[in-house]
């Protein structure tokens, strides 16, 4: 299977501080799955944790990881606590990477949904290939 975006919801009661003690097991966790590590540069790894702890602990949507490269993390505005992992086309990585952070989230035992291809321009591309 592939997607362009996974996107991981949770459910309407849970603050982006219940994240907090998981957050970085998920992000180190994408990282490599993705790779993009900075294996020469560690120290942009963690101050982009660091960033993101603050934020979540806050109760604050944090950045996730949004930087140029091939797949991203993002925590989007939307009003409730949700992210999604996207690249720019349809890929296998996608897929194994919102698998394998959903299973993390399910041993830590925070429920979720996850849903595939959710983005606002694949819903107008579907609109149009269906001719409305």
């Amino acid at each position: 299977m592939k997607a362009r975006s996974g996107h991981i919801r949770f459910p309407k009661k849970t603050r982006y501080r219940d994240l907090a003690e998981i957050f970085p097991k998920l992000f180190y966790t994408f990282l490599e799955e993705t790779g993009q590590v900075h294996p020469d540069e560690p120290e942009v790894d963690r101050m982009l944790l660091s960033l993101n702890m603050a934020d979540l602990k806050e109760n604050r949507k944090p950045e996730g990881y949004n930087r140029p490269g091939s797949i991203r993390m993002i925590f989007p505005l939307s009003g409730r606590v949700e992210f999604y992992i996207a690249a720019d086309a349809k890929v296998t990585e996608v897929v194994h990477t919102t698998q394998r952070l959903s299973q993390i989230l399910e041993e830590a035992g925070l429920h979720h949904t996850v849903e595939w291809d959710q983005m606002y321009l694949d819903e107008l591309k579907r609109r149009k290939q269906q001719g409305g």
